[in-house]
């Protein structure tokens, strides 16, 4: 019921973003700000009041308090062990895995709709403080790139260092060839810290980190400049 109430807020927080002012009255000399602005656009709030939604700033600071260090090693090594029976021999090894469960949950499906709702999100994926992903969002419109995710970044994880993971890096998108167009968006793969403030209860990634606040866990948003 929580999930199905915040999904309905989701809605309503998002609507108003669908659409935008065209850029095509902008002169060249703003076109590197503006790539700027996009890139620093919250997949994950509001861009007005917050950068991180409550419910998602609950979830994270939830997560905390079930896994710890040992576990998500031995996470990490049981994905890792199940895929490589899978590309062993896939019609042998059914193997069902964390990130097929994880897609599954309530909470990726608000991810989906919060992605969807803006025309320049492809993905968003969170998280845990530990860098255990614990919600994602299907890539838009199946858009592949052809920059192959890192092994543990495939599998789900930050690991084994998730702060050495927080980057932005430019993607080169697989077109079909009916589908490719000269004014095509530029891609980018943006992996971000997400801090706590915790004397006001609020969560943030787009401002530098202030004072103590501590990481809570990780956003990876791909985003499509252009778009």
């Amino acid at each position: 019921m929580y999930f199905l109430q915040v999904l309905s807020l989701v809605s309503l927080l998002v609507g108003c973003s669908r659409t935008g002012p065209s850029r095509d009255f902008l002169a060249e000399s703003t076109k590197h700000r503006r790539a700027s602005e996009d890139l620093a656009r919250s997949p994950i709030g509001d861009d007005i009041h917050c950068d991180v939604y409550s419910f998602i700033k609950d979830y994270l600071l939830e997560s905390q308090k079930e896994r710890k260090e040992r576990d998500t090693r031995e996470l990490v090594q049981s994905e890792m062990e199940n895929y490589l029976l899978i590309q062993k021999d896939p019609k042998k090894y059914l193997l069902k895995t964390y990130l097929a469960c994880v897609v599954e949950t309530e909470f990726s499906h608000i991810l989906d709709n919060l992605c969807n709702a803006h025309p320049w999100c492809y993905q968003i994926v969170i998280f845990s403080r530990d860098g255990v992903c614990i919600g994602l969002s299907h890539s838009k419109n199946g858009v592949t790139f052809k920059e192959k995710d890192d092994i543990y970044e495939y599998l789900g994880f930050l690991y084994p260092n998730a702060t050495r993971r927080i980057r932005t890096e430019k993607l080169t998108r697989i077109w079909e060839k009916h589908t490719k167009l000269d004014n095509s968006p530029k891609y980018f793969r943006v992996v971000r810290a997400i801090y706590y403030n915790e004397s006001r209860d609020y969560a943030y990634f787009l401002s530098k980190r202030k004072g103590g606040d501590n990481i809570i866990g990780y956003v990876l948003y791909i985003v499509g400049i252009g778009s």
